[in-house]
C-alpha cells in the first residue's frame, strides 16, 4: 500500500477563554473545545520534525490568541486559527471546529466548523 497523504490533527484541545455575546459571557472565561485537521501537501522527507507540522505549535498557537482579547463569535475565533495556521506552507486543507459545551444543558455543545483549501 502506497501511502499518499498525511493529516496532522488536533483533538478535543481544551483552552480557557472569555467568547460569547451574552453578559455571562464577560465576565468569566469558560471551555472551549477545539479541533484541527491539517492536511499536508506531502509526507516527511526524513523523520525529522522540521519536516513536517507540529502539533504543538499549533496548540500553542491556538492557546495564544484564545488569551489575547476577548472574542463575542466562535466564528471569529475559528477564523483567526484559520488564518495563522494557513501560514504555513506545507497545508493542503485545514478544517477548525469550535465547541462551547457549557452552554446549553441539554446538548453536549454548540459551535461552528469551517474548513478550506490553502
Amino acid at each position: 500500500m502506497m501511502v499518499d497523504a498525511q493529516t496532522i490533527f488536533i483533538r478535543d484541545l481544551i483552552v480557557m477563554m472569555s467568547i460569547g455575546v451574552r453578559e455571562h459571557e464577560k465576565k468569566a472565561p469558560q471551555r472551549v473545545i477545539v479541533n484541527v485537521e491539517a492536511l499536508l501537501r506531502a509526507l516527511p522527507a526524513s523523520d525529522e520534525l522540521q519536516e513536517t507540522v507540529c502539533y504543538e505549535r499549533m496548540a500553542h498557537s491556538i492557546a495564544d490568541l484564545a488569551s489575547a482579547r476577548h472574542y463575542n463569535l466562535v466564528e471569529t475565533f475559528a477564523r483567526e486559527i484559520f488564518d495563522t495556521l494557513r501560514g504555513d506552507a506545507r497545508i493542503q486543507h485545514l478544517k477548525i471546529r469550535i465547541e462551547k459545551p457549557d452552554i446549553l444543558p441539554n446538548a453536549a455543545g454548540v459551535g461552528v466548523e469551517i474548513s478550506g483549501n490553502l
